[in-house]
């Protein structure tokens, strides 16, 4: 499996690990979605302006256990 996938249709960058529903890359047909592994190709992405994707791109959020006292 590829470390990015690329939604063409609305320009939105995913990291695989993470995609989750919120994404909604089942709607986006196949032929409109790539796969990519090298951040070379994805910086080029971003400058013809890609977008990171808000949901899965940074990975979950961390979960931190308080500590009571």
């Amino acid at each position: 499996m590829a470390k990015y996938l690329i939604d063409h249709k609305h320009k939105r960058i995913h990291r695989s690990a993470f995609v989750g529903d919120k994404c909604d890359l089942p709607q986006i047909p196949l032929n409109k979605r790539t796969g990519e592994d090298f951040e070379e190709k994805i910086n080029i992405l971003m400058v013809k302006g890609y977008e990171y994707c808000q949901f899965c791109y940074d990975g979950p959020p961390l979960l931190v256990n308080e500590v009571h006292e």
